[in-house]
């Protein structure tokens, strides 16, 4: 291998996303293989997982080596350190509220670690359960519990990692809780009786952004339909570096505005219809690209764009159903 070729160049011809693969630090040191298919589809390079850790040790290593600075040192040093570890931690608060499961008005919420998430109009409020109990002291159980519920609404920018200001001042917050109470730009309490969301959501954005939160009440995996290019495999038709390998999950975090997610249709017609007017498509074909219609699977968190186009969080290709004819 030639050392001399830049890492964002090896990792480019590798197929690799750099730049998602910093975002994404494992915090143990070791990744495992389903971290990195998160990231990176090596094994459509033809490499194993322990050759992928190789690369990704060698491309995410620091450029320096922390040392416990001394007044000496001066004060930009130990800053700078600061403001690496911040954003480190801002980083892996940023993946566990992603993370969190999203709550359905009409399927019983399903709680981890006593959290869970609303989207609402682009806007998202997390829902913290808390319990108290008074304990017997003779007994060892406990005489009187309150449940309460906390919603948060967190910034239109909760996403953007600290400034240096924000982590030299203080409000960049350190550990989760420290740092999802700097995200958050206001905080109610409630109860869980009735329709508790919509009262949540009357409070924290305005009784008109009640009707605005509608969720697909089916449960599990749904089938949809995905315009893909046949090329030696099927890669994506915006970005051929991108790989559906049959029958296997992919991944991309559905986000508001386009800015994430697996972009699919839950109807055929849709998406054949989609394929006759969508600019990119048309221009794949001009190319001499061959697409085909699929049957996928699709499941997790989910965003809902005009003419029946969804944009999942995880995707598997099932079957090829057959070419699209321009």
């Amino acid at each position: 291998m030639n050392t001399t070729t830049p890492y964002h160049v090896e990792a480019g011809n590798l197929g690799a996303n750099l730049r998602a693969i910093k975002a994404a630090p494992c915090p143990h040191g070791h990744w495992s293989a389903v971290q990195i298919r998160e990231v990176w589809d090596y094994r459509a390079r033809g490499l194993t997982a322990d050759q992928a850790r190789e690369h990704i040790a060698r491309w995410t290593r620091p450029s320096y080596h922390p040392q416990p600075y001394g007044p000496e040192a001066g004060r930009i040093l130990r800053l700078r350190d600061t403001v690496c570890h911040a954003r480190h931690e801002h980083a892996e608060t940023v993946r566990r509220i992603e993370g969190l499961p999203i709550a359905s008005p009409e399927c019983r919420p399903r709680w981890d670690r006593r959290q869970l998430q609303m989207v609402v109009a682009g806007r998202v409020i997390v829902i913290t359960r808390h319990e108290s109990a008074e304990w017997d002291k003779n007994s060892h159980y406990p005489t009187h519990t309150e449940v309460t519920y906390t919603s948060q609404l967190l910034r239109e920018d909760w996403q953007r990692p600290p400034s240096v200001i924000e982590v030299y001042t203080g409000r960049a917050g350190r550990g989760y809780s420290g740092i999802l109470h700097c995200l958050v730009e206001q905080t109610i309490s409630h109860d869980a009786r009735g329709k508790w969301w919509e009262r949540a959501i009357a409070q924290l954005l305005g009784a008109e952004y009640v009707s605005q939160y509608c969720w697909d009440p089916m449960a599990g995996e749904h089938v949809v339909y995905k315009i893909i290019e046949q090329n030696g495999c099927l890669r994506s038709v915006y970005d051929p570096e991108y790989i559906y390998p049959l029958g296997e999950w992919v991944r991309d975090v559905a986000r508001p505005q386009h800015g994430g997610g697996i972009y699919c249709y839950r109807d055929m017609d849709a998406a054949m219809d989609a394929a006759q007017r969508g600019e990119i498509f048309r221009s794949a074909w001009s190319e001499g690209k061959e697409l085909v219609l699929c049957k996928c699977s699709a499941r997790g968190r989910r965003l809902h764009y005009p003419g029946d186009k969804w944009a999942y969080t995880e995707l598997r290709v099932d079957a090829v159903l057959h070419p699209i004819e321009h």
